[in-house]
């Protein structure tokens, strides 16, 4: 995961393979914010020099499909613009941020905006 490649990684695999556990401890150590406790004691928290360099310290967006589940495309969709637009909403510090883009700042404020036109989701 460390190695230098893509930008992004993809996890496709049968059920109960232990994507979301996966997942969810990914995120648990990359996101900004992270409780650095919850590593206390884990072969991971022995690796400082990884730890200092990566523990904490990205925007981690984690969008699932298993809640999309909708009977029609249209739905679908909408639905899962819901997702993707609650999940930008977390990220709304990075508008303060020199790594993003005017346009990409533009998009993710328009999330936040989207929000309070149609009253939350």
């Amino acid at each position: 995961m460390l190695q230098p490649g893509g930008k992004v990684t993809l996890f496709t695999c049968s059920l109960r393979f232990g994507k979301s556990l996966n997942m969810d401890m990914f995120r648990g150590f990359f996101k900004i914010g992270a409780d650095i406790s919850l590593f206390d004691g884990l072969e991971i928290s022995r690796e400082k020099e990884l730890c200092n360099k990566y523990l904490g310290k990205f925007p981690v967006i984690s969008i699932s499909l298993k809640d999309v589940g909708c009977l029609s495309y249209k739905d679908a969709l909408t639905r899962m613009s819901h997702i993707i637009k609650r999940e930008a909403r977390k990220h709304q510090y990075l508008l303060q941020s020199s790594k993003l883009s005017d346009i990409d700042k533009e998009e993710l404020n328009f999330a936040g905006q989207y929000r309070m036109v149609m009253g939350g989701f």
